[in-house]
């Protein structure tokens, strides 16, 4: 196995494991540590080239800037878990998560 590859799979890791923390600790958490959290998400996926990841991060920070959080970021933290261990990195794949997360919201 690579450097890379290796690389990658600790980060998907620390991904999971932080994704989890988060959806435990939702109740706790305020709007703002979330948002400082779900930016974390974001940077870690990016420096490892997880666009999907990267993009369902970037939707929910947005979502939170107009909202308070609630029941919809438990379907965000959801898509993103499942976007982790996605092996197609493109924009097909990312839209493709962001409709579900679409569905799960809005029907």
């Amino acid at each position: 196995m690579g450097i890379a590859k290796e690389a990658l799979m600790q980060a998907q890791a620390q991904l999971w494991a932080r994704i989890d923390q988060l959806a435990a600790g939702l109740p706790q958490l305020s709007v703002s540590r979330l948002a400082h959290e779900i930016d974390e998400l974001r940077r870690i996926a990016g420096d490892h080239g997880l666009t999907p990841v990267v993009e369902i991060a970037h939707r929910l920070e947005s979502e939170l800037a107009v909202s308070r959080g609630g029941p919809m970021v438990a379907s965000f933290l959801e898509a993103m878990r499942d976007a982790v261990g996605c092996e197609r990195l493109d924009a097909s794949a990312t839209q493709a998560y962001l409709a579900a997360i679409n569905q799960r919201l809005y029907g």
